[in-house]
């Protein structure tokens, strides 16, 4: 795998060796895709009433409660964690303490590196596995493992899509220049002052940066598609393709749909394919749960079925942005508030207006003189 201009990792195939065995285009999910793409049986509102674990969570707390009971079978639980150096990569863990660190959103791909091969070297061994992913990477775990296996249960997510790493490792360092010291902590979803209004949260030692998502650089440019993988324009693992067991996300709109049970500290949306999945049973036991129908949803969050559409100024981004540029004021400068632009135009218009109105008092009073 080669990291690209733009910081994607792609494989790159010595044909010098190659035995044309074609097993990559076998297990490939796009050239294969999922024939059930079926809507799931069950859809839920659901908060976890562990209120640590909720508030450690990007929502209502759902992934840990699935798995707490794969740790307590023995089995083995696999996420996206940062590193020492704060890149995300996918791991394993064996315990509780170990799961805490794939809670909570992390925008940025992360590196799969050689998870597949151990999540099939546990199934053979008969121990139970979650593993936790993007839809393409559950598609894609599904398709290598090449049958099913009775003891694997797969999580994935309502993706808006993946960013560049080599952006997120040069924003990452421009947070740290500017706090002085390496970074100790970093947490995309930190619910202060609420949920939906949630922050970014850097720490450096005893320094710590707090921001709004829709003040932080990094953040706007996520939401504007400005540094998503290429693919993520026409993804092929959108609605319910993936094959995935269960479906989360954040559930926008609940206060719509169902306002009495939104308390804006976090709210799971749950899509269950099979109504006799044990998922079920584990969620409603270990969590506050509502039915809630699934038609409101298309609306409500869209990214479910449709590919985040590329960013008109994507490659004048990835032109500005070299590896030792300000990543962070080219981010600023491409994702301006509209708003304020159509503002300040109007401004310059009445600015304009109001000198050539003065303008013209002047040539008439100079006319009578």
């Amino acid at each position: 795998m080669r990291e690209d201009s733009e910081g994607f990792r792609y494989p790159h195939i010595d044909l010098s060796v190659c035995i044309r065995c074609d097993l990559c285009e076998k297990v490939c999910p796009v050239i294969h895709p999922n024939p059930d793409s079926s809507d799931p049986r069950i859809c839920l509102a659901a908060k976890s009433r562990n209120g640590l674990v909720r508030e450690e969570s990007t929502s209502g707390g759902v992934f840990t409660l699935l798995a707490a009971d794969t740790i307590a079978k023995g089995g083995v639980v696999f996420g996206a964690r940062f590193d020492d150096g704060f890149n995300v990569v996918h791991d394993y863990a064996t315990t509780l303490d170990g799961v805490a660190s794939f809670r909570s959103s992390k925008y940025v791909q992360s590196y799969i590196g050689d998870s597949f091969l151990r999540v099939r070297q546990f199934l053979k061994e008969g121990r139970p596995v979650l593993f936790s992913g993007t839809p393409c990477q559950v598609a894609g775990l599904r398709r290598f493992l090449r049958k099913p296996y009775s003891g694997l249960t797969t999580v994935d997510f309502i993706c808006h899509g993946v960013p560049s790493p080599q952006i997120w490792r040069l924003y990452r360092d421009s947070v740290a220049r500017k706090l002085g010291a390496p970074l100790t902590a970093v947490s995309f979803r930190q619910k202060n002052p609420g949920w939906r209004d949630y922050s970014v949260r850097f720490a450096a030692g005893d320094v710590v940066s707090l921001v709004s998502h829709r003040e932080d650089p990094y953040m706007r440019g996520f939401l504007n598609h400005l540094y998503l993988r290429p693919s993520c324009a026409d993804c092929p693992a959108k609605g319910f393709t993936s094959g995935s067991d269960v479906k989360i996300a954040d559930y926008w709109g609940i206060s719509r749909v169902a306002p009495d049970f939104d308390d804006d500290r976090g709210v799971s949306l749950v899509f269950i394919k099979d109504a006799a999945s044990p998922a079920l049973g584990l969620i409603r036991a270990g969590a506050d749960t509502l039915d809630t129908p699934l038609e409101p949803i298309r609306r409500l969050n869209p990214s479910l079925y449709v590919s985040s559409a590329p960013a008109p100024r994507r490659d004048l981004f990835f032109k500005s942005v070299g590896r030792d540029s300000d990543v962070v004021s080219v981010i600023k400068k491409l994702t301006r508030d509209k708003t304020v632009v159509i503002l300040k135009r109007y401004i310059g218009i009445c600015l304009q207006t109001i000198g050539m109105k003065e303008k013209i008092k002047r040539v008439l009073r100079k006319g009578r003189g």
